[in-house]
């Protein structure tokens, strides 16, 4: 079965504050749109009691979030005490129902295989686009939602019109999770995707892990790496959390002069440029040009 990493969610309290954090970075959000659910595809639709937007690239995005209506029945609840910032993790697969009933059979907890919906109104082509998916419960994942989803309707949400940013981000390529004890957690996930892990030698740690997915990883590491790799916003970051993320930039000067702009504060380390989680809604974000290398030791 292969595994993509289809999106990241930022969750806010307000879905308006995520969005100018967001442009301040150079990012060219999508309109808001309420989520909703179906019993089956086009069936009746309820909401989700959730808004949302996106930073739409072209095999990836990131989703801006607000919860509407809290409670604790929500799909997000058990996570959004520990405050604004990087609460789900998609991943993208077109065997959802295979990947629900293995984990099942592992006795993973997870939700039935559902459907989502939301209007797209942005771009040459309308309508409402359709999902199914399904979610680990809290327990197996308590550093934020991991999801399993299929897009139904991929040419309705990946529009080129909605992927031009001015920071010239391309792909989300890596999720940074941080961890006391990253190979155990690493192991846990692998349990859930189904991939094996590998130790990340180039950071000369036996500590650090990561999952592959297709056109990206997952990380897992303990706050010494993510000294080397994040330099100080690593000192704003806790573990047991989705910490940070990677994007792949065309042209590192534009996104350079973009957070200049915006008076965004950052830093270079490693030829990557750092935003610290104050400044880009609760997880650092490292902007890169080219492929995902970890940096050598200074």
């Amino acid at each position: 079965m292969t595994l993509s990493l289809d999106h990241l969610g930022f969750v806010g309290g307000s879905l308006e504050a995520l969005q100018r954090a967001m442009r301040r970075l150079g990012f060219a959000p999508t309109e808001a749109r309420e989520l909703g659910a179906t019993a089956a595809a086009g069936g009746a639709v309820r909401s989700l009691q959730q808004r949302s937007c996106h930073l739409v690239f072209e095999s990836s995005y990131i989703e801006l979030t607000e919860v509407t209506q809290t409670g604790p029945d929500h799909h997000l609840a058990p996570w959004l005490a520990s405050g604004d910032g990087l609460k789900i993790l998609a991943l993208g697969t077109d065997a959802v129902e295979a990947a629900q009933a293995r984990c099942a059979a592992r006795q993973i907890e997870c939700s039935a295989v559902a459907h989502a919906t939301r209007q797209i109104d942005y771009g040459r082509l309308h309508g409402a686009a359709r999902f199914t998916w399904f979610m680990a419960r809290a327990r197996e994942t308590p550093e934020g939602l991991l999801c399993f989803v299929r897009n139904e309707t991929p040419e309705l949400v990946y529009q080129t019109e909605v992927m031009r940013h001015p920071n010239t981000a391309l792909a989300v390529t890596e999720l940074v999770i941080a961890s006391a004890e990253p190979v155990a957690t690493a192991l846990r996930y692998a349990r859930l995707l189904g991939v094996a892990p590998l130790a990340d030698a180039a950071l000369q740690s036996s500590q650090t892990t990561r999952l592959e997915l297709a056109g990206g990883q997952l990380t897992f590491t303990d706050p010494a790496d993510l000294g080397r790799r994040f330099g100080p916003a690593a000192g704003r970051i806790a573990a047991e959390q989705f910490a940070a993320l990677t994007i792949q930039v065309a042209d590192l000067d534009t996104t350079e002069r973009i957070l200049d702009a915006g008076a965004v504060a950052f830093h270079r380390h490693h030829d990557q440029l750092i935003v610290s989680p104050q400044d880009a809604a609760g997880a650092a974000i490292a902007f890169r040009q080219g492929a995902l290398v970890y940096p050598a030791e200074p």
